[in-house]
């Protein structure tokens, strides 16, 4: 049987959108796999108390996006520290913003990889509002929705251009069931 090559995806998408619940499906699917979930790594820094932490957390509650800089850091170190020549690397709402995208296509080469596939899982901004309004996370009021909403038109969607231009994007309806969703994003990777 031939060793299949390891995959790098980063999941891109509308918060609300399901990205998150696609890309630990993606992972029980793929293994082995490192998981790479920037929004946790973020609520994790938020937690401490250190001038870091207080940053993040007034970024967060106020639903805004935390400094690239901070993104690539969180998510190259899990990358240097965690990922190992037979994982496949999914990276699950990273990267966020163009600087992010191209830092991972330059970064992946030195671990012998091709660069990442984008699967954008496109749902529309009311879907996705009513889809967090209903998960009831405590970071999930109007005001911090609205912002995050406001935030994938500024800084995602040149990242979903970008993967798009180097004819790497995949994009899936995610206003459908969660199941069908997998199995269309199965489908897309050749899986």
């Amino acid at each position: 049987m031939k060793k299949r090559q390891p995959r790098n995806v980063a999941f891109i998408g509308r918060s609300g959108s399901g990205k998150g619940t696609q890309a630990e499906l993606l992972e029980n699917f793929l293994t082995p796999a490192l998981r790479i979930e920037t929004g946790a790594l973020f609520r994790a820094l938020a937690k401490e108390e250190t001038p870091i932490g207080h940053l993040v957390r007034n970024i967060l509650e106020e639903g805004g996006l935390p400094p690239g800089w901070l993104a690539s850091f969180l998510w190259e170190r899990e990358i240097f520290l965690r990922l190992t020549p037979e994982k496949h690397l999914i990276m699950d709402g990273a990267p966020r913003r163009l600087e992010e995208a191209e830092l991972l296509d330059r970064i992946l080469p030195d671990f012998g990889r091709h660069g990442a596939s984008g699967i954008y899982v496109a749902v529309g901004r009311a879907e996705a509002k009513q889809r967090l309004l209903d998960r009831g996370r405590g970071d999930d009021d109007e005001g911090t929705i609205e912002n995050r909403l406001a935030y994938f038109e500024k800084d995602v969607v040149p990242v979903l251009e970008y993967y798009k231009d180097k004819k790497r994007l995949i994009e899936i309806n995610g206003e459908q069931s969660v199941e069908a969703v997998h199995k269309d994003i199965v489908r897309a990777l050749g899986l």
